[in-house]
């Protein structure tokens, strides 16, 4: 799961709702985790699920890294 790095309140929620660990939750800026449909526009922190594809996509940086091996949701 990923959240956007200053979005405290998602990152409380993925651990009480999914019961996710912190080593579960990463956070990233503004280019991967800030939804916006332009200016002027709404816009908003987001979070992303992470799936990871299987080793066969190769070695994973984990999701804090953009590679194919993960689909975001």
């Amino acid at each position: 799961m990923t959240v956007h790095h200053s979005d405290d309140e998602a990152r409380s929620l993925w651990r009480r709702i999914a019961d996710l660990p912190d080593e579960r939750i990463v956070a990233r800026g503004d280019e991967d985790n800030f939804w916006s449909m332009g200016v002027p526009g709404p816009c908003s922190p987001c979070s992303e699920l992470c799936y990871d594809r299987g080793p066969e996509l190769g070695r994973t940086g984990g999701p804090a890294v953009d590679e194919d091996r993960y689909m975001e949701f």
